[in-house]
Formats: structure tokens, C-alpha cells, sequence
């Protein structure tokens, strides 16, 4: 009876425990993003951008198929990201890609079990090779602001939040929506890494392994967890290095405190330099107690040859380089 159905799903996620069967009745399986509201008309807005900008194109050679595997020096794969026919030839020309993962949803999935105080998690069926793609990390996409919303209201008293960083104020929501990938468990010495790809001018997130994984080996990944609050979140992930504790403890205090240019109260992630803007006050901040806003992830590191070769082929300035490019400029034309 769905009733019985709906009180058992309620007491599992607020308890925490439970098997893979009652754990797959959590949340309602989706094959892609779900943008939601306000985000859904980001999407639009990337998607407009996409068509109406300047593409890079892919520098395969059409007349050697496939094309845009990992030893090509797929230009579009470089920078990560997918082909379309507007940018490979060998998509225009109907010969076989490789460069379209995430869009074909070419999954190397593992096995859901039980792995004790860890909960569920996930295990290679078989031997996987570094650069493996895994899965897509897959949700409903929402704003930081409303992600804040449903921290502090829809799932108080849960143990278990599924929230990962997307890009810029747009979070991927899994707790409700979602796929098998929430199921990977954080380690402090992860085999797989999660890499922002865009597909069709909207940014997504694939899961990839970074190491070689033995069969039945559990995948693994760096959470990166910020916490709010003063209740520590202990880790189980096993590995030598490993922190005992989740998350880095986000500091709440006026120091940390900027406004943004919408008059939002905006956090300063003193690693990266990332902003997360809500509307909420950070005395409500103060009440989350151990919620785990996000796990985030950044691609402020460096770049390899091949890909620093491929962005300045397609004439692409970083972000990051915009203030030393400016100065650069001024003390020339001093």
C-alpha cells in the first residue's frame, strides 16, 4: 500500500539505515538533469549563448573514423567539451564520435550493496581502466538560493543529502531526483574524480576514474564537503590518509562576509575563492548544524600542455587570467 510505502521512505531517510531495495525507493530515478524554475531559464540563456558565439571546432580528421577518442588531440575533448555536428565533421559526415559520453549516456556502471556505517555504495562489476567514464551525475537543477531553501526546510532531519556543485549558482539536487551516482561513497584517497563537461552549451558533471579499480572494488570519490555549524561528520572511507573527518568547517563570521551586486549575503570559500550567494541570513546559516551544503568542485587547477595548446588555438581566455591579462595590457600602453 502507498502509504505504507510513503511512511517507510520517511523513516529510512531520516534514520539513515537501510538496504539497497529501501534506498532505491528514496528518490525517483532520471535519465537527465532536471532543471528546475529559475535555472531552467539559465539553461535557456547557455544554450542561446552557445548558438549565437563563435564554436570551437573539433580538429579531427574527418576521413580517419572513429574520431575524438583519447590519443586524437580532439581540440573539443581538450577543453572537455562534447562534439555536435556543428563542430566535428565526423558527426556532420554520420561517422562514428567518440566524443559524445555524457550525451550518450555510455555508462560503466557498478554495483549498489551494503557497505556498513558508510550506507550504500558502489562496485566495479569488472577490472576498470583509468579515464574510464563512470556515470553522469544526475539530479534536479537548481539555483544556490533555492538549494539553501530546501536545506533548511524540506530536508531537516535527514541523514542523507545528495547536493552537488554545477557551476556558478546552480547546484545538481539528487536527494529527490536522481540516478545510481549518488550512490558513490566519499574516500579520502578517491579511485575516480568528478569533471565538468558541456554538452550543447550547458555545463554537466561525469564521473571518471582516476585510478585503475580491481573488480569489486568500491569507487570512490573527494566530496570536498563544506559544513555549516560545529558538529563534525565522521568519515569511514578506510585509507591511510584518511581525515577522520567529513567536510571543511565554512567559518561564519563578518570577516568572511561580502555583498554581492544583488544585495545577497555571499560566503568567500577561502580555498578557491568561489562565491556561494543566498539570500538567507547567516544566523540561519548558524542552525543548519552538520548539513552538508555541497560538495564542490573547481577546476582552478592546472592545466596540461595539451589542453593550455587547445585553448590558445581557439583564442579562449580564462577567467581566472582576465585581472593578469588587463595588467599586462596597462603596462604596455604606460
Amino acid at each position: 500500500n502507498n502509504k505504507t510505502l510513503k511512511d517507510n521512505v520517511v523513516k529510512t531517510r531520516k534514520v539513515g539505515i537501510r538496504t539497497v531495495e529501501e534506498a532505491l525507493k528514496e528518490f525517483q530515478h532520471l535519465l537527465k538533469n532536471e532543471f528546475v524554475e529559475d535555472a531552467y531559464k539559465q539553461k535557456l540563456d547557455l544554450r542561446i549563448q552557445a548558438k549565437s558565439g563563435e564554436q570551437a571546432r573539433c580538429s579531427c580528421d574527418p576521413f580517419q573514423a572513429p574520431g575524438c577518442g583519447p590519443n586524437s588531440n580532439c581540440s573539443n575533448r581538450e577543453l572537455q567539451i562534447e562534439c555536435t555536428k556543428s563542430t566535428c565533421e565526423l558527426q556532420n559526415l554520420k561517422k562514428k564520435c567518440l566524443n559524445n559520453r555524457l550525451r550518450r549516456r555510455k555508462y560503466n556502471l557498478g554495483e549498489l550493496r551494503s557497505c556498513g556505517p558508510k550506507g550504500i555504495g558502489m562496485f566495479a562489476k569488472d577490472r576498470v581502466e583509468v579515464g574510464t567514464f563512470i556515470v553522469e551525475y544526475v539530479g534536479e537543477v537548481v539555483t544556490q538560493k533555492e538549494c539553501m531553501r530546501r536545506l533548511s526546510y524540506d530536508y531537516i532531519g535527514e541523514k542523507h543529502k545528495y547536493l552537488m556543485v554545477l557551476a556558478r549558482d546552480l547546484v545538481v539536487d539528487a536527494t529527490r531526483k536522481g540516478n545510481y551516482a549518488r550512490f558513490i561513497n566519499h574516500s579520502c584517497e578517491p579511485n575516480c574524480e568528478v569533471q565538468m563537461w558541456v554538452v550543447d552549451g550547458v555545463p554537466r558533471l561525469g564521473i571518471f576514474a582516476k585510478k585503475e579499480i580491481e573488480k569489486n572494488g568500491e569507487l570512490s570519490l573527494n566530496y570536498n564537503f563544506k559544513r555549516f555549524g560545529d558538529e563534525k561528520i565522521e568519515c569511514y572511507c578506510g585509507a591511510p590518509s584518511c581525515s577522520r573527518v567529513l567536510g571543511k568547517k565554512e567559518e561564519v563570521n563578518t570577516k568572511k562576509r561580502k555583498r554581492s551586486g544583488k544585495g545577497e549575503d555571499v560566503l568567500i570559500d577561502p580555498v578557491d575563492n568561489t562565491t556561494m550567494g543566498t539570500s538567507m541570513s547567516l544566523e540561519a546559516m548558524k542552525k543548519y548544524e552538520s548539513s552538508v551544503i555541497s560538495i564542490s568542485f573547481s577546476q582552478t587547477g592546472s592545466l596540461n600542455k595539451r589542453a593550455a595548446t587547445a585553448l590558445r588555438d581557439a583564442r579562449v581566455l580564462l577567467v581566472r587570467n582576465v585581472a593578469k591579462t588587463a595588467a599586462a595590457f596597462r603596462e604596455q600602453l604606460a
